[in-house]
């Protein structure tokens, strides 16, 4: 029954992750249907990763540990499966698909996002009159001719998404154990 629920959160996680995926892409990708700013590739990317899917995998860990804790057999540990395993699985298959679709589907994709990414460095620096220092490092060749697409890419991602679900995971398990723990 865990395996199961650790599975199908998996699937639903996944499928969320992707969908809000392609609905940055669709809608805000190119200048068509919404014009936000001249980086609102690179800030909705942004937002929907720090925030949407975040939220979203939260709010699924927390739903794991309710609808667990009417469970009697419930345990430190099964809880800590049912809110860690999800996000970690998820967010791999997302990253593969993520890494599929900018390097088979849309490679343009990720070279706008890092333009914008840049650009936006640039435009930073020159709001923190800092724009000289940051002008050499930004538009040097070594630095625009990155492979975002790379393995150590890859693995510092799929870090961030493991030190996440990790941070996630004990937050939901500890909620669980106070409230589950004895008054006095």
């Amino acid at each position: 029954m865990l395996r199961n629920t650790i599975w199908r959160s998996t699937i639903y996680l996944f499928l969320l992750a992707m969908m809000v995926f392609f609905i940055v892409q669709f809608f805000f990708k190119d200048q068509n249907y919404f014009q936000i700013s001249d980086f609102q590739y690179i800030l909705t990317t942004g937002v929907s990763n720090s925030f949407v899917i975040t939220t979203l995998f939260a709010i699924v860990a927390a739903y794991n540990m309710l609808k667990w804790d009417g469970n009697k057999s419930s345990s430190f540990w099964n809880i800590f499966k049912l809110s860690f395993i999800p996000g970690v699985l998820a967010g791999f298959f997302t990253l593969i698909s993520v890494f599929a679709w900018y390097e088979y589907v849309d490679p343009a994709g990720i070279e706008q996002l890092k333009t914008e990414y840049l650009d936006y460095s640039l435009l930073q620096a020159k709001d923190n009159e800092a724009y000289e220092e940051v002008e050499k490092v930004v538009n040097s060749k070594e630095v625009r001719g990155t492979n975002l697409l790379s393995f150590r890419t890859f693995t510092l991602i799929l870090g961030i998404v493991i030190f996440f679900n990790l941070s996630l995971a004990l937050m939901v398990t500890f909620l669980w154990k106070i409230r589950n723990s004895p008054r006095r």
